[in-house]
C-alpha cells in the first residue's frame, strides 16, 4: 500500500512538472531601425528625376499654379496633381526632389530647396521637367545629428562625422557602453583608443549618462552610454592630417607594445630617437600625437 502511494504521489509529481513546461507563452516582438544612407555630393546633386505619380504620404507645402496643384512630399518631393476637374483631380507626375520641404513657382520657373541647395526647374512642360540651375550651398550648411545609433555601425557614422566636421557642430548619441566609454576615455585610461584620439582632436567629448538594459523589453545583454560631442575650434592640427590618422591607427594597431615597435613597424624611418618611443599609445595626449606625426614625416624614408 506504501509503495503504491509513493508511486501515485511520484506520477503526479512528475505530471505537474510537465504540464509546467509545456505551459509557456511565446512572444514575438518586432523592431524597426533607422539606417543611415550615405551618398557623395555628386550623386545628391544629379538626382533629380520625373517619375510615375505615387500615394502621397507625409505632405508638405502646397502650391497652385495653371489648374495645377504642386503638393510637397516632405523630403522627397513634389507631386504635381491635375485639378482642372476637382471633382476628380489626377495625379499626373513627381518630381524627385531630394531634402525637399518647400517651393514657389515664378512664370515657369519652379523654384525647390534641396538640403542645403536651391535649384531651378522649367516646367514649361510638366511631363518633360528640367532643371535648369542649382545654386549650391545656398542654405546653411552647419547641422547636429541626434539619435540611438545601431551599435554595429556606430563606428562609421562616428567616422562620417570626422569626415563631415566642418558641418556637424554637436552630436548627441545612445551607443554600447564600451563604445560610449572609450570615446570620451582620456590618456592613460585602459579604454583610451583611436576613436578617442581621433575624436577629441576635434571634438569635446561627454559622457552623460547610463542606460541600463532593464529599460529596455527585452533587454539587450549590453547597456548603453549617452555621449555627447560639442565642436571645438581646432581646425588645423598643426600636422599632416592624413598622416596623424595613419600614425593614431598603428600606434593602437599594437597598443601592448611600446610606440618604437608600433611606430617602426607602419612606417620606415632615418631615426628612432624620438624621446616618447619608449612609451605605450594610451599615454599620449592628442597634442603628443600631433607632435609625434609631424617627427614622423620629417624622418620618414
Amino acid at each position: 500500500m506504501k509503495t503504491s502511494v509513493k508511486t501515485l504521489l511520484t506520477l503526479l509529481v512528475l505530471a505537474a512538472a510537465m504540464t509546467g513546461c509545456m505551459d509557456k507563452t511565446v512572444e514575438r516582438i518586432t523592431y524597426e531601425a533607422n539606417i543611415p544612407v550615405y551618398m557623395e555630393f555628386n550623386d545628391f546633386r544629379s538626382s533629380f528625376a520625373k517619375s510615375e505619380p505615387i500615394e502621397i504620404s507625409t505632405p508638405g507645402k502646397i502650391y497652385f499654379k495653371d489648374n495645377y496643384l504642386f503638393v510637397n512630399e516632405v523630403s522627397k518631393g513634389i507631386h504635381v496633381i491635375d485639378n482642372s476637374d476637382p471633382a476628380n483631380p489626377e495625379k499626373v507626375a513627381f518630381y524627385e526632389i531630394m531634402g525637399n520641404v518647400d517651393m514657389a513657382i515664378r512664370g515657369n520657373i519652379l523654384f525647390a530647396d534641396s538640403f542645403i541647395d536651391l535649384v531651378a526647374i522649367d516646367i514649361t512642360d510638366i511631363e518633360k521637367p528640367v532643371e535648369i540651375s542649382r545654386i549650391e550651398n545656398v542654405f546653411p550648411e552647419k547641422m547636429g545629428i541626434i539619435g540611438n545609433f545601431p551599435y554595429n555601425i556606430s563606428t562609421q557614422i562616428l567616422f562620417k562625422v570626422l569626415k563631415h566636421r566642418d558641418k556637424v557642430v554637436e552630436v548627441a548619441g545612445m551607443l554600447q557602453k564600451e563604445v560610449a566609454e572609450r570615446i570620451c576615455a582620456g590618456p592613460g585610461s585602459k579604454t583610451y583608443g583611436i576613436m578617442s584620439v581621433l575624436l577629441q582632436a576635434f571634438y569635446k567629448t561627454e559622457y552623460l549618462f547610463t542606460v541600463s538594459e532593464h529599460v529596455f523589453s527585452p533587454p539587450p545583454k549590453v547597456k548603453s552610454g549617452v555621449i555627447r560631442l560639442t565642436r571645438n575650434d581646432v581646425n588645423d592640427l598643426g600636422c599632416d592630417e592624413t598622416l596623424f590618422f595613419r600614425v593614431v591607427k598603428a600606434a593602437f594597431n599594437q597598443r601592448r607594445k611600446t610606440l618604437r615597435n608600433s611606430v617602426r613597424s607602419a612606417f620606415e624611418l632615418k631615426h628612432e630617437d624620438y624621446p616618447e618611443f619608449g612609451l605605450r599609445p594610451e599615454q599620449l595626449s592628442v597634442k603628443q600625437f600631433v607632435q609625434l606625426t609631424c617627427w614622423v614625416k620629417e624622418n620618414m624614408v
